[in-house]
């Protein structure tokens, strides 16, 4: 889920990729205020089974 400043709840899809082990890998959002709208992507960093941080 994505929030703007004001904390209110943007309705916009957001996708959650996993690789074949099942660990999530990245999260793609759609940017809609950009001019044209791009995608903004995460990639989420593992250390085996434990989660490290998100990178964009």
């Amino acid at each position: 889920m994505r929030y703007s400043q004001e904390s209110a709840l943007l309705n916009q899809p957001t996708a959650y990729p996993y690789s074949g082990d099942g660990l999530n890998r990245s999260e793609i959002v759609p940017d809609l205020s950009s001019d044209p709208p791009s995608l903004l992507i995460t990639t989420l960093v593992w250390d085996g089974s434990e989660y490290l941080q998100g990178r964009d």
